[in-house]
């Protein structure tokens, strides 16, 4: 299991999440602004479909809601409003499995890819299966908002690969918590409740676990798997992160992030970041300038593009920028070597 799973401080919580949460309390009149208060992102940084946003800026950003809208339900009525497309690669792979059982053995592997503070077991007791929740994060006050979001998840996307509603009476969710308040209003889309309990865990007729999934497809489920381990191993804490840097800088698609930008893709603070490349004898911006001016070269001799054009595809935000720092490369601008470098040979 990934060590960093139970990290609260790195980003690990894929910001999608965090963007449909945020919508959510804006279609009730919430300013993004103020669900975000101290979580230190802002609504635009939640557009980027790579970023990442700490566990704890997370539960900070669920706990603001909850106070903005007086509503204890929000984590709950966030999970269930999430669709099995809604969590990327894992919702993929798991809708794609060929049962029910590999669906939670697979959920078992991944699910730290998604950052939960809660991972899942499966346990066969005679004709019983459960499906065993494992605390790995304590998060404190939103301990029950984020549990909740959590199990709304995990609902949706069971009902949509077997096609049964949760509110099977052969379905038994056992809580460790209280009954709350805001329960009864959701008793028509979860299974029944027996509350303080020893444990959190759903429980089903094991004979459910070798039902085939109306969406199995081998081949998909195949990729989707190998997505998830890509992703995986940019949490893998053993990775050398001056290489996994150099790798994000090196691939064009990414667009030469800034510090910042790349230790939210690279799953680690910039701080951790700057550290690892000084190890190395670099810095951050040495090792984008050396990658940026290796794509500049490529692109002023193999293609046709304006120079503007090459800054933008670098990241520059505009052309002057770019040629300031072909110059100080270089010793000549971009235009200039493009000409030099067409020019006939003697």
């Amino acid at each position: 299991m990934n060590s960093r799973a139970t990290d609260t401080e790195t980003p690990l919580v894929p910001v999608s999440y965090c963007a449909r949460f945020v919508a959510m309390l804006e279609a009730r009149g919430h300013r993004a602004e103020l669900v975000l208060s101290g979580t230190g992102y802002t609504r635009d940084q939640l557009d980027s479909p790579s970023a990442r946003m700490p566990l704890g800026a997370a539960g900070q950003m669920m706990w603001n809601g909850v106070k903005l809208a007086q509503d204890a339900s929000l984590g709950l009525e966030f999970g269930l409003a999430l669709k099995a497309s809604s969590h990327g690669w894992l919702g993929f792979a798991l809708i794609t499995c060929d049962s029910l059982r590999d669906a939670i053995l697979l959920g078992e592997r991944y699910m730290d890819v998604r950052a939960s503070p809660w991972r899942i077991r499966l346990i066969v007791e005679g004709d019983i299966a459960v499906m065993r929740f494992i605390e790995m994060v304590w998060v404190g006050a939103m301990r029950t908002v984020v549990l909740e979001a959590v199990l709304g998840a995990v609902i949706r996307l069971g009902e949509f690969m077997l096609g049964e509603s949760f509110t099977h009476p052969a379905i038994e969710y056992w809580s460790d918590s209280p009954e709350q308040p805001h329960h009864h209003r959701f008793r028509d889309q979860v299974p029944r409740v027996r509350y303080n309990c020893a444990t959190n865990e759903a429980r089903f007729p094991a004979r459910w676990l070798d039902r085939p999934l109306a969406l199995r497809e081998p081949v998909a489920n195949r990729e989707a798997v190998s997505a998830l381990e890509a992703e995986r191993k940019l949490l893998d804490p053993s990775d050398d992160l001056f290489e996994r840097a150099r790798a994000l800088l090196a691939n064009p698609a990414n667009r030469f992030p800034d510090l910042e930008q790349a230790a939210s893709r690279l799953l680690v603070s910039s701080r951790t970041l700057r550290r690892h490349l000084s190890r190395n004898a670099t810095t951050y911006q040495a090792l984008r300038d050396e990658l940026r001016r290796a794509r500049a070269i490529t692109l002023l001799e193999q293609s046709q593009l304006p120079i503007d054009d090459v800054a933008e595809s670098l990241g520059y935000s505009d052309g002057a920028s770019f040629v300031r720092a072909f110059q100080r490369w270089t010793g000549e601008t971009p235009s200039n070597y493009r000409k030099r470098g067409r020019q006939p040979q003697s």
